[in-house]
């Protein structure tokens, strides 16, 4: 009777030590796809960075006329 319950737990820690190994497998893979998605995002939000800085130092200088402009005529800028 002992055997069989000591084949019992021997199973069960197999079995056990399966579906552990299979989780942490899974882990893994969904912690490399995760880096890979954030990689991408950061890549992504930093392109939208150097554009959106790019357009605003591109339009500098028309904004710079523009208030010059209204000032000259005695307006405000928002009324241009």
């Amino acid at each position: 009777m002992a055997s069989g319950v000591l084949e019992v737990i021997i199973k069960a820690v197999d079995e056990y030590s399966k579906v552990v190994d299979s989780i942490q497998q899974k882990n893994e893979s969904l912690a490399k796809e995760m880096q890979r998605v954030y990689d991408t995002a950061a890549a992504a939000i930093s392109g939208a960075g150097v554009a959106i800085e790019a357009f605003a130092r591109k339009n500098q200088d028309t904004s710079i006329a523009i208030a010059q402009l209204a000032n000259d005529l005695g307006m405000t800028k928002d009324q241009i």
